[in-house]
């Protein structure tokens, strides 16, 4: 018998893992220097901020349908994207690029004519990268978003060196802008909400709230059920539905297409065996780069959150940008920084 209950899924998610490799071999040729990284982190903001301008204009017109793009959700802006959530993910991590190249452009660039308009740049991409987070009404989306903005801003008063005052002032106009600004336009219950997403989350595993419902939080605990059934090799990849679908022989009202928690989903298509594999390599590359730092610190608190609430890691976009931030934040890939002169 197959060892997927998915096998054209799964074959399609093995191409999309091969990718990524050759990907992260790709990235280590091209951006090999700060100066480069510098380039891909202006290019990954420019396109959040493109992506938001997009999905703010469809929501103030209606969200129509645009082009190929059925637009389900009349109420949110999603733009390029289906899910709300896994819009805001994007966003943010594109925002994470954008702060990056705030605090490294002094350091990587030594003309600093170029560095001013290339901050006010940055900025406007930040704000509309903001907006965009705002109007998707992602729980997710907006508790990373805030609590990204709060850990760099902690980390610049804990510096508390003179040139990061500048970079300290953009995230307080940031949350200045997204407080009072939006939270006039949206309101203040909308506001506060956005930022209730723990208690929320956590308030859906309680068995009062879900006796009579059939949340994300009940499609997590069927799929955690599920995955010992297939402890040792897993159900496959991209095979969550299927396995839904045969536990459930009435489904014309609903279905789950994903778990709703990408590390449960992870461990259930892969197995012991393989969720094993794919975390030792993950610890090794991490022991033998020299990975910790706080830019890390804080990526890997965003993928946390994702792993264990939403699927968004799921998505190759979200996978792609993900390993080329990780494989970007190296000290390893800095060993050049001086080889090649402007």
């Amino acid at each position: 018998s197959s060892i997927s209950l998915s096998p054209s899924n799964s074959f399609f998610q093995i191409l999309n893992f091969i990718s990524l490799l050759i990907l992260v071999f790709i990235f280590k040729m091209i951006f090999y220097t700060n100066r480069h990284h510098s380039r891909l982190l202006f290019f990954l903001s420019f396109l959040g901020a493109f992506a938001a301008s997009v999905a703010i204009y469809i929501y103030l017109i209606g969200n129509p349908d645009f082009l190929m793009i059925k637009n389900v959700n009349k109420n949110q802006a999603t733009g390029f994207f289906i899910n709300r959530t896994v819009f805001s993910c994007f966003l943010t991590m594109c925002f994470f690029s954008g702060i990056e190249y705030l605090k490294n452009i002094d350091q990587y660039q030594k003309d600093n004519s170029n560095n001013f308009f290339d901050k006010v740049y940055i900025r406007i991409f930040l704000l509309l990268i903001t907006i965009g987070i705002i109007t998707s009404f992602s729980r997710l989306g907006n508790f990373l978003f805030i609590s990204l903005i709060t850990l760099y801003i902690l980390q610049a008063f804990h510096i508390n060196d003179k040139k990061n005052k500048f970079f300290l002032i953009t995230l307080i106009i940031i949350v200045l802008f997204d407080v009072l600004i939006l939270g006039f336009y949206f309101g203040s219950e909308k506001l506060l909400n956005r930022y209730s997403f723990l208690k929320y989350e956590i308030f859906q595993y309680l068995p009062s709230l879900t006796d009579n419902t059939f949340s994300r939080a009940e499609i997590a605990k069927f799929a955690l059920l599920e995955s010992k059934k297939f402890i040792l090799f897993g159900y496959g990849a991209g095979s969550f539905e299927n396995l839904f679908k045969i536990n459930f022989n009435d489904i014309s009202t609903y279905y789950a297409s994903h778990a709703h928690s990408d590390l449960i989903e992870f461990i259930g298509e892969f197995g012991l065996i393989g969720f094993t594999l794919i975390l030792t390599s993950l610890l090794s590359s991490i022991y033998k780069k020299k990975f910790f730092s706080f830019k890390n610190f804080v990526l890997f608190y965003l993928i946390t959150f994702i792993l264990i609430f939403d699927f968004s890691l799921h998505i190759p976009i979200i996978q792609v940008l993900f390993i080329l931030l990780l494989s970007s934040n190296f000290e390893g890939n800095n060993n050049f920084k001086y080889r090649f002169k402007d």
